[in-house]
């Protein structure tokens, strides 16, 4: 029995295929911004019910959870641990926060001036940039300093900068030995 695996999303990410639609779903992807695997579960969708029409509806249903979750893996294996996650903070311990993220996680951080809805008064808002394995620690870290802040965490596409990957796919070295 064969068990889907992370291996095709590796072989894309590297930009090599294992044949088939990633080709044309590499090519989709560059120019439409598309993730390959919305376009394979999308096309897979239209073959599966055809399928389910002109065939049998419970093999179409096991090929549908099949290509679902192998679709699912091969995304996996393209953005692997490196998702970055948008992270907004509001806390009464601004500073002291801000302090956590660069001493514990080795992040910069971006303050901007916002005032409360509800209460009104002036706050000061935390932006950072994690990447997904540093979420948790993150969390631990705010709670202890301050367990009444405040968190929004977004995905983040692409984040080009320093101490980020670059569109190249390889760390820019250079800018940060400057």
């Amino acid at each position: 029995m064969y068990w889907p695996d992370l291996k095709p999303g590796f072989y894309l990410r590297l930009g090599g295929s294992v044949g088939g639609l990633d080709i044309l779903g590499t090519v989709l992807k560059k120019r439409f911004e598309i993730p390959i695997g919305y376009l394979f579960n999308a096309i897979n969708f239209i073959i599966i019910t055809g399928n389910a029409i002109l065939y049998d509806l419970e093999s179409a249903l096991f090929t549908g959870i099949f290509m679902y979750v192998f679709s699912w893996c091969m995304q996996k294996g393209i953005i692997g641990f490196s998702q970055r996650k948008s992270v907004f903070i509001i806390s009464s311990r601004p500073e002291a926060v801000a302090e956590k993220i660069l001493q514990k996680l080795d992040r910069g951080f971006t303050y901007f001036h916002a005032s409360g809805g509800y209460a009104g008064g002036e706050k000061r808002v935390i932006y950072t940039v994690i990447n997904l394995l540093e979420l948790g620690r993150l969390k631990e870290y705010l709670f202890e300093t301050d367990p009444d802040a405040f968190i929004a965490v977004q995905d983040t596409g692409d984040v080009i900068g320093r101490r980020f990957l670059t569109f190249g796919g390889k760390k820019d070295i250079e800018h940060e030995k400057n």
